[in-house]
């Protein structure tokens, strides 16, 4: 409880009022038992971050989270921490340099532990997010990826079928990801550009300033990432 209060005083995620809600009693007797267990100071912290968001927004961490952030080693979370700059949304793509860290050994540790999907472990997939919005911009296609408190926004020169590849985040693994609030890798981001501008696609980001009770969003100006050199990564 302790650690919870700390992380809601110190977070600049605080809900408006309109937006918090009650915590579920079956999710509270669910989660004291793993409190309870948590005897380290980083199994402490951990789930009062856990807790704090919970509060911030109920239904955030399933039981089924916590009982695999319950079991995870020190080594474990250390993988988790490597990975959390190259996630966007609740995925990784898959360009030179987060592939050099998501080794296919690496990715299939994390499909163990629940974190990656079976389904995209040592090949590239194109499958569209749970954080990807299909969207037409000026009569084109586009997607918009929202990551915490920015709008990523892909757009294509052509009416065309935009695609990436990318390693899916199972649910447990985008909710334990949502705990580490690290910056994003800026080769990571410029190499996806550099992918895209193959495609003649253009990625580009914007700032997040409101959430609505709706879901609508309020975001600022966006800017074009500049891409690497082309990279012949495949389709």
């Amino acid at each position: 409880l302790r650690a919870a209060a700390e992380e809601l005083v110190q977070s600049s995620a605080a809900p408006a009022a309109e937006e918090a809600g009650d915590l579920e009693e079956d999710w509270l007797s669910g989660f004291a038992p793993y409190a309870e267990r948590a005897t380290t100071q980083r199994m402490r912290s951990l789930f009062g971050r856990v807790l704090a968001g919970e509060i911030r927004k109920p239904n955030s961490f399933s039981l089924f989270t916590l009982d695999i952030l319950s079991k995870l080693t020190q080594r474990e979370a250390e993988w988790i921490v490597k990975i959390a700059p190259l996630v966007i949304g609740n995925a990784i793509v898959l360009t030179a340099g987060p592939m050099e860290v998501l080794t296919f050994i690496l990715q299939s540790r994390l499909g163990e532990l629940g974190i990656l999907t079976a389904s995209s472990i040592g090949r590239a997939s194109n499958a569209v997010g749970r954080a990807q919005l299909e969207l037409n911009v000026r009569g084109k296609p586009a997607r918009a990826i929202v990551h915490r408190q920015t709008l990523f926004l892909v757009e294509a020169d052509e009416a065309k079928e935009i695609q990436w590849p990318i390693a899916l985040l199972t649910t447990a693994g985008h909710e334990i990801l949502s705990l580490h609030e690290t910056e994003l890798d800026p080769q990571m981001l410029r190499q996806w550009a550099s992918h895209l501008k193959a495609q003649k696609a253009t990625l580009s980001q914007a700032p997040i300033l409101k959430t609505n009770a709706d879901g609508s969003i309020l975001f600022g100006d966006f800017f074009t990432i500049t891409p690497d050199e082309p990279l012949n990564l495949g389709a």
